[in-house]
């Protein structure tokens, strides 16, 4: 989670740099946000560029860069 709350921080624009991210004023461009989505939250891999995913049939966490994120539908939804 703290690695997660670390990337959030270094992407967002801030004052005290000129309305830039630390990442911007790092490396000259703006950040890619494609990766960025809405979802039931596990977090970031530290050690990867991925998601980490629960299956919910082994209760395993797997890290995985190939997502599909459905953002109009809460999966949970339905089941209360």
């Amino acid at each position: 989670m703290f690695e997660s709350s670390i990337c959030l921080i270094n992407y967002m624009a801030t004052l005290f740099l000129q309305n830039q991210s630390p990442f911007e004023c790092l490396f000259n461009h703006t950040p890619d946000y494609d990766f960025l989505h809405t979802f039931v939250f596990l977090g970031y891999s530290s050690s990867h560029l991925g998601y980490r995913c629960l299956d919910f049939a082994s209760q395993h966490i797997y890290v995985s860069c190939h997502v599909r994120f459905h953002e109009s539908v809460f999966p949970f939804a339905a089941s209360e």
